[in-house]
């Protein structure tokens, strides 16, 4: 258990002492049993308060476990408490295993400090910790730094492994000391509440005790923890930091970098998979069948009925509705050019394997591919051969018979040449579309403005919903110019199916995504060496209950909200994270475990209120 002094500072936060949980028969004996993510409330508006276990004590022996000059075995820790040493925890790298206890140096006469930094590839705090980790090098008392960095999730939301530490790496402006996978969560127990990556723990190498904890701290505060950390280390007096100024007197100057990089939106980034991907003639093809309900089978819906610009791309309905009800709400697509992932369970990987589902899909527009080929030699023909070359011979009905698609005995009873001739159509109208869905950007929003320096951009209620923003942790998950991390989490939102029968998200479609042949690493992609983020993949059962973050671009203007459209207000959206996250409710209608990173606040204290003015802001 964690002890009196670490309790008290946690319930200065607002927050309950940690529980644990039954041992991961998967993880080292040695290592911390894993728990359950807490749900308690914090106060966002609170100072940051540190976990500082070096004040309350009277000054230790310098080097407790060196008696004369003897170095003791490291300490035997059961579980992770306050006052005592990180268990002699093993992590996966990329080379094998990397122990904990190598970094135990009792005798060490000019000790380095641990910086023990738990990280998550899907985190925005994250990548930008470690995208300044040269700040550390550079800090007056870097030399005496030593940086191990423990990733505990993937880009997918998933457990780490080694296979994500080179990608993660990637991301680093200076490279840490020590990089492995933690895939147990091992160092879990040393969040105070709700947590918030990442987690950073300031070690003394000789005893391997926290001399600090913090949650997300900004970079200033880490300069701060350094400096105390050294100084309690060494015995020396610390390193004075200058008078530092804030940004509109909300923000410090490193909270500010890390919110400047949400704007400007820019331009889609390239899409090797679509050669056409930025081509004009292309995209005046795929607007002309964006447009076009000839496609479907019925001649009335084409893309725009349920992606409309009245409605920013959607289509302003809780649940779809195509040629039938469907069970989802519709995703705009404004913003989707700049994420890998599409639809809300992430079964296609590119926008124009996007494209192709709803024309086929019997509740939408129920069309077949032979007749999307047909339909472009009549009404397309000299836009597709401008872009794309000659279609086939399609007026050979024996060839090609009405209404074929797989899964239609029509289409397996034609030739596999005819077939893939098909297929090239279908796959081009596909890229065609996506070219044109690039050219749809979302104009500058007060959010944009207010971050390029015109600070009456937005209401001050906004400004102080941007703080609320930070401190709340939405912006783990909400970050970037397109204010996503193009990942998946289960937030507990209720179904929006007809049967009422809990939604699998993405653990019901991972399957259909490796097995379709319009990945981005398939026969049909431009460049098949883009299938990186494939490696690997595989339905687990912490996929359940998963669902694609969406933007928060516009977010405004696409209600009602939720990927099954039961909220018809922000505030109710909102509130749903408050009381989701803190464990006071939960639907019945959902499916797999809460996302244990989600961050409860009051509902009382206007919270809802700033964030909802942001939200607003942040839509043009």
């Amino acid at each position: 258990m964690r002890s009196a002094s670490l309790l008290a500072a946690a319930l200065a936060l607002g927050c309950s002492e940690p529980a644990p949980a039954p041992a991961d028969a998967g993880s080292d004996a040695t290592a911390p049993q894993d728990v359950a993510a807490p749900r308690d409330v914090i106060d966002v508006t609170a100072p940051r308060d540190v976990v500082d276990v070096t004040a309350p004590r009277d000054a230790p022996d310098p080097n407790p476990r060196c008696p004369n000059g003897q170095a003791m075995p490291y300490p035997e820790v059961a579980e992770i408490a306050d006052d005592a040493p990180v268990p002699a925890l093993r992590f996966m790298g990329a080379a094998g295993e990397v122990r904990l206890a190598d970094r135990y140096t009792p005798c060490a006469r000019e000790p380095k400090l641990l910086v023990l930094r738990v990280v998550a590839a899907w985190s925005g705090h994250s990548r930008f910790a470690v995208g300044h980790t040269n700040a550390l090098r550079r800090s007056a008392i870097g030399s005496r730094v030593e940086v191990f960095d423990a990733l505990v999730f993937g880009e997918q939301n998933l457990p780490a492994t080694t296979a994500d530490l080179a990608p993660w790496l990637a991301r680093y402006d200076a490279p840490p000391d020590h990089l492995a996978a933690d895939p147990a969560y091992s160092l879990l127990p040393y969040f105070l509440g709700a947590p918030r990556l990442p987690l950073v723990l300031f070690i003394d190498p000789r005893t391997m005790i926290p001399l600090r904890v913090q949650e997300n701290p900004t970079p200033e505060e880490t300069e701060d923890n350094l400096n105390a950390a050294v100084a309690a280390l060494t015995g020396g007096p610390r390193v004075t930091t200058p008078l530092r100024t804030r940004v509109d007197d909300r923000f410090s100057q490193g909270e500010w970098e890390f919110l400047r990089e949400m704007s400007p939106l820019g331009r889609p980034p390239p899409d090797p998979t679509n050669r056409v991907a930025d081509n004009p003639r292309a995209a005046a093809l795929g607007d002309a069948l964006f447009h076009d309900p000839g496609l479907s089978s019925n001649g009335e819906v084409s893309c725009a009925t349920c992606h409309s610009v009245e409605h920013d791309l959607a289509d302003g309905r809780a649940t779809g509705l195509g040629l039938r009800a469907l069970d989802r709400n519709t995703p705009s697509v404004r913003v989707s050019p700049h994420l890998r992932w599409q639809f809300w369970d992430g079964r296609a990987d590119s926008m124009w394997s996007q494209a192709l589902g709803p024309i086929e899909n019997p509740d939408e527009m129920g069309g077949a591919r032979t007749e999307v080929a047909r339909r472009i030699s009549l009404q397309h023909r000299a836009l597709y051969t401008e872009v794309f070359g000659a279609l086939p011979a399609l007026d050979d009905a024996a060839r090609f018979p009405p209404g074929a698609r797989p899964g239609v005995a029509a289409w397996e009873s034609m030739r596999p040449e005819d077939r893939a001739a098909i297929d090239g159509v279908f796959v081009n109208a596909g890229k065609a579309i996506a070219a044109y869905e690039r050219t749809l950007a979302p104009r500058a929003t007060a959010f944009d403005r207010y971050l390029a320096g015109d600070f009456a951009a937005m209401t001050p209620l906004a400004r102080d919903g941007l703080r609320t923003f930070l401190n709340a942790g939405c912006a783990q998950c909400h970050f970037g110019p397109a204010l996503s991390n193009d990942s998946f989490h289960n937030i507990g939102m209720p179904t929006g199916r007809r049967d009422g029968v809990p939604d699998q998200g993405r653990y019901a479609t991972v399957r259909a995504l490796l097995a379709s042949p319009f990945r981005a690493d398939g026969a049909f992609s431009d460049d098949p060496t883009q299938g990186a983020h494939l490696a690997g993949l595989a339905r687990v059962d912490i996929m359940e209950g998963m669902f694609h973050t969406p933007t928060l671009r516009n977010v405004a203007h696409t209600g009602p909200w939720g990927h099954g459209g039961t909220f018809t207000t922000l505030d109710a959206v909102i509130l749903h994270y408050a009381d989701v996250a803190t464990g006071h409710h939960r639907e019945q209608s959902t499916a797999g475990e809460a996302d244990r990173h989600l961050v409860g606040f009051h509902r009382d204290d206007g919270t809802g209120a700033r964030i909802a003015e942001l939200l607003r802001a942040m839509s043009d």
